[in-house]
Formats: C-alpha cells, sequence, structure tokens
C-alpha cells in the first residue's frame, strides 16, 4: 500500500471486514474494523488497542456499547440506516458519525 500511495497527499485510513488483514495495517494506517458481531469487536478490541474504530450497522451496537468504546478513544460510524426512524435511532446512540442512505433526511434530523 505505501508503494501506490507514495505521491498521494492526502488521509489513508483502511476499513476492514476480513480481521486477517488488520495486523497488516494497523501499525501503518487508521484501521477500522467493519463487524456485525460484538463477540468479534470485542475479541479484536483486546488484540488491537490501537485500531482506530467501528464500522457497524447501526442496530449492531447498543448507545452503553458505543459509549464504551468512544471512551477507549475509538470513533463509531453507523451505517445501513434507511429510514428517518432509523436515523433517529442511529442520532441518539451519539455515534461518532453516521452514513445514512438518505443525506437530506439525515442533515434535516440534526437540525
Amino acid at each position: 500500500l505505501n508503494n501506490v500511495i507514495s505521491n498521494v497527499e492526502c488521509q489513508i485510513g483502511v476499513i476492514t471486514v476480513n480481521t486477517s488483514w488488520i495486523s497488516h495495517f494497523v501499525n501503518d494506517y487508521p484501521t477500522f474494523l467493519d463487524s456485525d458481531s460484538k463477540s468479534v469487536i470485542d475479541n479484536y478490541f483486546s488484540f488491537y488497542p490501537q485500531l482506530a474504530g467501528l464500522f457497524v450497522r447501526y442496530e449492531t451496537l447498543s448507545r452503553d456499547d458505543i459509549q464504551h468504546y468512544m471512551n477507549q478513544d475509538w470513533k463509531i460510524y453507523l451505517y445501513n440506516i434507511r429510514s428517518v426512524n432509523k436515523i433517529r435511532k442511529a442520532l441518539e446512540k451519539r455515534p461518532t458519525g453516521i452514513l445514512p442512505d438518505d443525506i437530506r433526511r439525515a442533515i434535516l434530523e440534526t437540525g
């Protein structure tokens, strides 16, 4: 990856679903785990505390779970948010950010 981006002037972060790739990136790039399994998240949280954070479906974690991870300096981004109701529920969990399917509605919900 370093060879590919050596002449690029931008920030690079890695989002991986494949947990076996974490060790290859976590020490050089902000690395985010994408998982729908809380047990997998907790397992990798203990192995790789230097992870930058998580990308998870909005229903995967509770507000308390999100706050727990954010207290460990992880960034938490929620996705799979397709309706106004889901946008509201995702925002109530107070993650770092959301990735809604309808950005206009999300902006209206944030006031």
